[in-house]
């Protein structure tokens, strides 16, 4: 039989010992396979209670020392977990009294029912431990439970719902459960719920519950499950989970896709707009060349310059933000990098902002690219100006953080602080503004991408940002940056110059873009080298392999349709022993190229570059090769 132990540890509480042997045997006669022990005293059985463990307890009504419904209590006060079958009632009233006080059943002196009587009484008495157990976890659970019979009328509601509905406290059985539930919805949502009722089908929801003392309001997940089939036996169960921190969670990982694809995107558009500007960038300089000094033509030109530079500055946001910006880092004194910019930096934010740095001479060093900390430093400086339409302070502050301060950087790190006496941000705002596209200003004043740029540059130092700001005061942002060691600090030195840019070599060209191929063609043609030009992985073989002279060097765009730059360049080298190689690319090299940069005569140029960039990259590459034999 299910839930009944294949050897049944039977306590006998019975006085006189003939009584006992005489009970003894009736069990044995009822098949049951029982190990007993047979106690006389109340303190002999609470002894055996605690050393002998019995599945049940068989009393006697008639016992002197502790009388039928006193054992009952003592036995569920010691023992709660051992069902006791009282024997030997002599009437009705002491039945009642035994049952009362927690007998699993109550017998004659006759033992016609003793058998089903101790089977009955650990099965039933398990099967309310584990109904009294489930009670109690729901109760003291963190989810609200209400079960409701085949009307829909509850009865039962756990403690929790009272506080996840907020409901005021109180009894809810025998109310309707549709309307206990709908007093939590919306209209639609009352009839999606009255419709699932009568369709005797689950439903599942997602609610606002009451808002928190923090103001908050959690989010709630709703199940309605029927129970059982159609009929007296059926009914609903309705559970209510706080899922806050999962939705929270949830909305994290939908904004980590969404800053994917964006970076994706904005990788995309400034791989694009990069090689536009190279071209505009180098035709431009092609055409100064051609103009005398006081050509009129020329200014309109520089203009076109300065453009193209601006332009360069926002694709640099971009890829800042999709994090596949060509960087170079190295060790920099933070304040030597504020000292470069100071000057672009007054000229930005104008006349009526004052600009006040609060530099610590002992501020230490960071690995990073200057170019980047010269980005962050110019867009806190725009937000900030932009914060003080009518004039005010922007103060930059360099220092030190101790290793004991610098929390999850785990280690010494170097401040930057920009301060502002601008018109400050609301929390909701305070909370958004390093989100891609996310701005304040009027449509066409802004990109949108200015602090997230901040963001992806302090993330790619692995460093952190913060912000403090409220309507009227303000907003300060502190930059914390790892520290480094003084080794390897200062200023890149100036490339020595190679003495000659022009040559004669020949220079294979790959770039699938033609207007920026046919300028670096044009450029390279001009200092007198023999170049050859592809626009794709299949006829840069084919020319390497056809072409009447050996190809010195081949300058090849990382980013090719069908091939990749690498695979283009691994072919040819494997073609064309000792043959150099430039890659070009707006992107940050992905870890093949990075290996590659590794190996002699290989160098990358990043886009959008400069024609004289160009020439100096080649020549230098070239002048590294031994001469051919």
């Amino acid at each position: 039989m299910p839930d009944v132990p294949d050897a049944i540890r039977l306590l006998l509480f019975e006085d006189p010992p003939a009584d006992a042997h005489a009970l003894l045997r009736a069990i044995a006669a009822t098949g049951l396979a029982c190990e007993s022990r047979v106690v006389e005293t109340r303190q002999a059985l609470v002894a055996a209670l605690a050393d002998f463990q019995p599945d049940v307890v068989i009393a006697d009504a008639r016992v002197p020392e502790v009388a039928g419904p006193a054992v009952v209590r003592l036995v569920a006060e010691r023992a709660p977990a051992v069902p006791v079958v009282v024997i030997g009632v002599t009437g009705a009233d002491e039945a009642v009294a035994c049952l009362k006080a927690g007998a699993a059943d109550c017998l004659p002196a006759s033992f016609s029912r003793l058998g089903p009587a101790i089977t009955d009484a650990i099965v039933g008495h398990r099967h309310r431990r584990v109904q009294q157990r489930l009670v109690e976890a729901i109760e003291h659970g963190s989810e609200a439970v209400l079960v409701a019979d085949a009307h829909g009328t509850i009865e039962y509601a756990s403690p929790a719902w009272s506080r996840m509905s907020g409901h005021r406290p109180g009894p809810l059985a025998g109310q309707a459960l549709e309307a206990v539930v709908g007093d939590c919805l919306d209209a639609p949502s009352v009839a999606a719920l009255h419709e699932a009722l009568e369709r005797r089908e689950p439903w599942r929801h997602r609610m606002p519950g009451p808002p928190g003392p923090n103001g908050q309001a959690p989010e709630y997940d709703l199940l309605v499950s029927p129970l059982g089939t159609a009929g007296p036996s059926a009914g609903v169960m309705v559970v209510c989970r706080d899922i806050t921190q999962q939705a929270v969670l949830e909305q994290q990982l939908r904004h980590a896709q969404k800053m994917e694809a964006l970076g994706r995107l904005a990788g995309g558009i400034a791989h694009d707009f990069n090689n536009l500007l190279t071209a505009i960038s180098g035709y431009s300089e092609l055409a100064m060349l051609s103009l005398s000094a006081d050509d009129p033509i020329r200014q309109s030109i520089v203009e076109v310059q300065k453009a193209a530079e601006r332009a360069g500055t926002l694709t640099r946001q971009l890829l800042s933000f999709s994090r596949t910006q060509t960087l170079q880092p190295r060790v920099i004194a933070i304040n030597d990098v504020i000292f470069d910019v100071e000057r672009m930096l007054r000229r930005m934010i104008g006349e009526d902002v004052e600009l006040v740095l609060e530099l610590d001479q002992r501020a230490g060093r960071i690995q990073a690219d200057p170019a980047q900390i010269e980005l962050l430093l110019i867009n806190l400086a725009v937000n900030a100006r932009d914060a003080m339409p009518e004039g005010g302070k922007l103060t930059i502050a360099s220092g030190d953080v101790p290793a004991s301060e610098s929390g999850t950087l785990h280690g010494p790190a170097v401040r930057l602080r920009v301060t502002d006496t601008g018109v400050g941000m609301t929390e909701a705002v305070r909370t958004r503004i390093f989100e891609p596209f996310f701005t304040t200003k009027d449509t066409g004043r802004a990109t949108g991408l200015g602090l997230s740029t901040v963001h992806a540059i302090v993330e790619q130092c692995g460093g952190r940002v913060s912000v403090t700001s409220a309507p009227g005061l303000g907003s300060t942002f502190t930059i914390d940056l790892p520290a480094v060691s003084a080794a390897g600090a200062g200023r890149p030195a100036a490339t020595a110059p190679t003495g000659r840019a022009r040559g004669q070599e020949t220079v294979l060209v790959v770039e699938d873009d033609v207007a920026l191929r046919r300028m670096l063609v044009q450029v390279l043609g001009s200092q007198g080298y023999d170049v050859v030009e592809a626009g794709g992985a299949d006829l840069a073989v084919a020319r390497a392999r056809g072409h009447h002279r050996a190809i010195d060097l081949a300058v090849v765009d990382v980013v090719l349709p069908r091939h990749s730059g690498l695979d283009v360049a691994e072919h040819l080298m494997a073609l064309l022993p000792g043959l150099r190689v430039l890659f070009i690319s707006g992107y940050a090299p992905a870890e093949p190229v990075r290996q590659r940069l590794a190996s002699p005569g290989v160098s990358l140029l990043a886009k959008p570059f400069k024609p004289a960039d160009l020439v100096a990259r080649v020549r230098a590459l070239l002048d590294e090769r031994p001469r051919r034999a």
